[in-house]
């Protein structure tokens, strides 16, 4: 977990916590906790679990539910008063309805604000891109197998794999020990 205080606080402005996406980790948030100390706003980042820093969890404890849990222990320990502000990006927004479905006293209680960035509340694998319920499914399963092949093609075979977005710390699906997925720089 990180927490950064900026020199000058708001009074009475709430933390703002930045939970980051599916493959990613707290460095995603760089240029925006940047922004945010700046402005006078505390900032908590973590890496949620499997991610990152974060230790890895076995297989079945891997859950949207039990990421939701977890921001609701990291509250608990790094923010016990006061208001917060909660941003989501994707699996991070997905964490963030979670713990809001799991503790919605708490939530509503402390819960100021909540920002919502490229994530779902579910169903995503209802969604069939106009191309009813066989094709849709059809496309989905061909675009995770093309997904999870091209993370996985190392350079040396000739082929490239290069992420969009200066802030995507490794390509969706790449599994984090793979050398050859890029990384941007980071301070």
């Amino acid at each position: 977990m990180i927490d950064r205080s900026p020199t000058q606080r708001l009074e009475g402005s709430p933390t703002v916590v930045l939970a980051h996406g599916y493959a990613l980790d707290h460095r995603y948030w760089h240029y925006q906790a940047d922004a945010l100390v700046e402005a006078g706003y505390r900032v908590v980042l973590w890496d949620q679990r499997g991610h990152g820093r974060s230790t890895a969890a076995e297989s079945h404890a891997y859950s949207i539910k039990g990421l939701g849990d977890d921001l609701a222990l990291l509250i608990s320990e790094m923010i016990p008063h006061g208001p917060i502000v909660l941003i989501g990006h994707s699996m991070g927004g997905m964490t963030v309805m979670a713990y809001a479905g799991s503790h919605l006293e708490e939530f509503a209680q402390r819960i100021v604000g909540v920002g919502l960035i490229s994530t779902s509340a579910g169903d995503l694998d209802k969604v069939n891109w106009g191309l009813g319920e066989r094709g849709g499914a059809l496309l989905a399963r061909g675009l995770t197998a093309l997904v999870t092949t091209l993370c996985l093609i190392k350079p040396s075979s000739g082929a490239s794999i290069r992420c969009v977005g200066r802030s995507s710390a490794r390509c969706m699906g790449c599994p984090p020990t793979a050398p050859w997925c890029p990384r941007p720089n980071w301070r």
